[in-house]
């Protein structure tokens, strides 16, 4: 499979094979996803590395992630050194292929919904096994009027959105949910980056959704950078959250960074 291939509406790029075990299962997949504006790649290695980590986790007993992530990704289309586009990179032990997908518009708000069960995933620190339940999470959550949906640990405190990570402000610190049981964020990594150049605190906080009312939060992730929360239904609560007049000159400084 090479460049000009197709996969419906997709186009495939670029794909690593070897032999492998013929009838996988549908959640045997590692996904990153990443926006790619005008040859730009921001987070590259992060999101390679997360990708071979992912691999290594689900499949120990297949050598050589490391060569045949970086071998998918090594040469890349000349339609997407221009223009703005959200390729899809996935891996299975019988094949690694690239997806090239034009980018939909940026979303710079928000509107959450807490699911109300806790979450059920079999694989939360891998991007790719649970993303089924995950997307009907989110179709739940637009069947509320929100965009994204909240996951919360059986005690009720925050995780993680279906499709990103939340981070709020604390006084004048960043904060974040404690890294267990959820996804190493990207964009969380290069967030905190930008945050300790500029001499901002960055804190974790194990909290309800209930306790974030009052505060500014974000969500973020590589499609949408930082998106700025303006609601939250939390059962049968709306949430109040502070307005921002942060999130929008964070989010241009957090897309020049590499």
């Amino acid at each position: 499979m090479g460049v000009g291939q197709q996969a419906g509406d997709l186009t495939q790029w670029a794909a690593a094979e070897t032999a492998a075990e013929p009838d996988l299962p549908t959640e045997a997949v590692v996904v990153t996803s990443w926006r790619h504006t005008d040859g730009r790649w921001p987070g590259r290695a992060r999101h390679l590395a997360r990708t071979v980590e992912g691999c290594e986790r689900l499949w120990p007993q297949w050598p050589d992630w490391q060569e045949r992530v970086e071998r998918a990704t090594e040469v890349l289309p000349a339609e997407i050194h221009t223009g703005d586009w959200f390729p899809r990179l996935e891996a299975r032990p019988d094949g690694i292929v690239v997806l090239a997908r034009p980018a939909p518009p940026r979303r710079p708000t928000t509107r959450l919904w807490t699911a109300p069960e806790a979450d059920g995933r079999r694989h939360p620190a891998v991007k790719g096994p649970d993303l089924h339940q995950l997307s009907g999470l989110r179709d739940r959550a637009r069947g509320a009027g929100a965009d994204d949906a909240v996951l919360c640990t059986p005690a009720g405190t925050v995780l993680e959105a279906a499709h990103g990570t939340l981070v709020w402000w604390s006084g004048e610190r960043l904060a974040s949910p404690p890294v267990a049981g959820r996804l190493a964020s990207v964009t969380e990594q290069r967030l905190r980056e930008l945050a300790a150049r500029r001499g901002v605190e960055w804190v974790v906080e194990d909290l309800a959704p209930t306790d974030l009312a009052g505060h500014e939060v974000w969500l973020v992730n590589a499609l949408h950078g930082i998106s700025q929360v303006t609601s939250w239904r939390d059962g049968p609560t709306e949430l109040a959250l502070a307005p921002t007049a942060r999130a929008q000159e964070w989010h241009d400084a957090l897309a020049s960074m590499p």
